[in-house]
Parts: structure tokens; C-alpha cells; sequence
């Protein structure tokens, strides 16, 4: 995220979800951000302050609406 338009947010794209968590850490394990609403992304601040340029982990807890629940880890390099 550096303002110019693109890329400014980070979030899972999804559908047909009923349940949905999206959390995001820093490298100690402290949460960062965390949503329930698919329409918002992590924009790398945390408390309104820029996050540090480094690597972070992501963990998403999503049900569909077929029933189907899934838990999905990942990490994210913040770069502005």
C-alpha cells in the first residue's frame, strides 16, 4: 500500500461464503488486523500506524453456504 491505487489492500476474493474470519500476524504472533466483513482488506497499518516492511502471516476461517468449513494459512511481504 503506498497510495497510488493499486494493490492497496489486502483480502481473500470470495463467494458464496456464510462464515468468515480473515486475521493477520506479525512475526510474534501479534495480531495485526482481523475482519469478518469480505469487503475489507488489511491495508499493512495496525492502530492507524504504517505496519514495518517485512514478511506476515495470514489465517482465514471461512464456511461456505454448502457447509463446507475451511481453515487457510498463508504469508504476506508487506512492501510500500
Amino acid at each position: 500500500p503506498n497510495q497510488d491505487g493499486k494493490n492497496e489492500v489486502f483480502k481473500a476474493v470470495t463467494r458464496g461464503v456464510k462464515i468468515y474470519n480473515l486475521m493477520v500476524f506479525n512475526r510474534w504472533g501479534i495480531k495485526v488486523f482481523e475482519t469478518n466483513d469480505t469487503n475489507l482488506g488489511w491495508d499493512g497499518n495496525c492502530k492507524d500506524l504504517p505496519c514495518d516492511e517485512e514478511e506476515y502471516v495470514w489465517r482465514i476461517e471461512v464456511s461456505s453456504v454448502g457447509g463446507i468449513h475451511k481453515i487457510i494459512t498463508g504469508n504476506v511481504l508487506l512492501y510500500r
